[in-house]
């Protein structure tokens, strides 16, 4: 079922692909710790890559929406709490990092906060990012390298041993998949949407892959009880709203975070908030 049908000039013309969709088969919920950073659940992803990356912590995140509020800040300091006491290595941003341009100055200040407790930080592009075309992709990769990010947008980069890609957003962009090294000990995508995924699911595009990290539905953001969201952005219903899916014949998973704040419409109900942490195995 396609919602997106008044907007098909703002994506690629062959962007909807259901039979691409049906391959991906949702799994039992991850579990989630009893406690809450910033207002976030946390999710715990077990990732079972090449030996010599066992031990490596992630922390996993889309949707934060940074706008310069004083919760904002918050959310950051606890995340940086967070980082430290896990002993992260790394971050990963799925998109929507920051929310209207007027912020964006203080953006990078307010992430390196974060980002410098870790040994490397990679974002991808969300809408929010990707729909304001007078920003261009070389500002955009200036301000996320001052916030501490490699900005990846159909590219990717080895973090010792550990490849992570990110694709362009859907929103006026194309995304691509990105080749994975030949040596690289295991290989992780970031996509704003489970629909870029979808879109880029083509042959074998994603074979090499064993996780893919996605957000921006926020999980439908309001949600009653034993009920499906009332809409989501996706072309693909509700099927892809929030949770853990595995793509029939390849080792990829992906998750569908929830997102760790929200900026349209600043309320949930039933939908928490939810980042992830990511234990290599």
């Amino acid at each position: 079922m396609k919602f997106h049908r008044p907007l098909d000039k703002v994506f690629p013309e062959d962007v909807y692909h259901p039979e691409r969709a049906l391959r991906y088969d949702r799994l039992p919920d991850l579990a989630s710790d009893r406690r809450k950073i910033g207002g976030c659940c946390v999710l715990r992803i077990r990732l079972a890559l090449h030996p010599k990356l066992a031990g490596r912590k992630l922390l996993a995140l889309s949707d934060l929406h940074f706008n310069g509020r004083e919760a904002d800040y918050r959310k950051i300091a606890a995340l940086r709490d967070f980082v430290i006491a896990e002993k992260c290595d790394g971050i990963l941003l799925a998109g929507d990092g920051i929310g209207e341009a007027a912020t964006l100055d203080a953006f990078p200040a307010a992430f390196a906060e974060l980002t410098r407790e870790v040994s490397f930080a990679a974002a991808s592009p969300g809408n929010w990012e990707q729909c304001k075309t007078w920003i261009s992709l070389e500002t955009w990769r200036e301000l996320y390298r001052q916030a501490g990010f490699d900005y990846l947008v159909n590219e990717g980069k080895n973090y010792d041993g550990l490849f992570i890609a990110g694709c362009a957003d859907l929103h006026l962009g194309i995304p691509r998949a990105v080749p994975v090294p030949e040596d690289a000990g295991g290989a992780i995508l970031l996509a704003h949407s489970a629909d870029a995924v979808v879109y880029l699911d083509d042959a074998d595009a994603l074979k090499k892959y064993r996780l893919a990290v996605t957000g921006h539905f926020h999980g439908g953001q309001v949600k009653m009880p034993f009920l499906p969201p009332f809409f989501l952005p996706s072309w693909y219903g509700t099927r892809f709203a929030s949770g853990f899916f595995r793509r029939q014949g390849l080792p990829l998973e992906m998750t569908v975070l929830r997102g760790a704040g929200e900026l349209s419409f600043p309320r949930r109900f039933n939908c928490p908030r939810e980042i992830a942490l990511i234990e290599l195995i």
